[in-house]
């Protein structure tokens, strides 16, 4: 039997893990969400609606970490289903804290930080796939070398040192408000 989100003690599929984003996923017998979102399209898709309509399980479900499990971490089974590389990223709820630095300055930080908050989850997705299928992932080390100038001995190293630079930006908006000056 198809387990529904009701089944779980919370409702938010911000809480679930991607097993049970699978494990209750119901598609409509009309025309199925795939072929409305159409991800392999060009352009942007904007996914509106009130509290607690499904946006968040329908992202996760459709992001390429939970299309791998469901493929059994066959990547090209997943991409065909997808038909794009699609990377769910949640965003931590103190974005407030860039508010502070003024407009220009708040900006560029907010950038870099966005920025690696997307690298961490695409080398997290990356991460997973290795592991997952066996896959030597030196030639993603190669890439991350060139990027960021360092060298890494494996994709878990690269995650760590993304981690570092983002929980530096959190440090150095924190020492900003006492001292109102940026220092990086």
């Amino acid at each position: 039997m198809k387990r529904t989100l009701s089944d779980y003690s919370s409702l938010r599929a911000a809480e679930y893990n991607d097993s049970q984003i699978n494990a209750a996923w119901l598609d409509t017998r009309q025309q199925s969400f795939r072929e409305k979102l159409s991800l392999s399209a060009l352009g942007s898709r904007y996914l509106l609606g009130a509290k607690g309509t499904g946006k968040t399980h329908l992202l996760r479900y459709f992001s390429l970490k939970v299309a791998l499990k469901r493929n059994s971490y066959d990547l090209k089974s997943s991409l065909n289903e997808l038909g794009a590389i699609s990377i769910y990223l949640r965003l931590p709820n103190d974005l407030s804290k860039f508010d502070h630095l003024g407009r220009d300055q708040g900006k560029i930080i907010f950038k870099v930080y966005f920025e690696l908050l997307i690298l961490r989850s695409t080398f997290d997705l990356i991460d997973n796939i290795c592991s997952e299928s066996n896959i030597n992932d030196s030639a993603v080390c190669e890439v991350a070398e060139k990027y960021f100038n360092k060298k890494f001995e494996n994709v878990s190293y690269i995650l760590e040192y993304i981690n570092n630079q983002t929980n530096k930006i959190g440090w150095c908006i924190k020492k900003y408000a006492k001292k109102k000056q940026v220092e990086f």
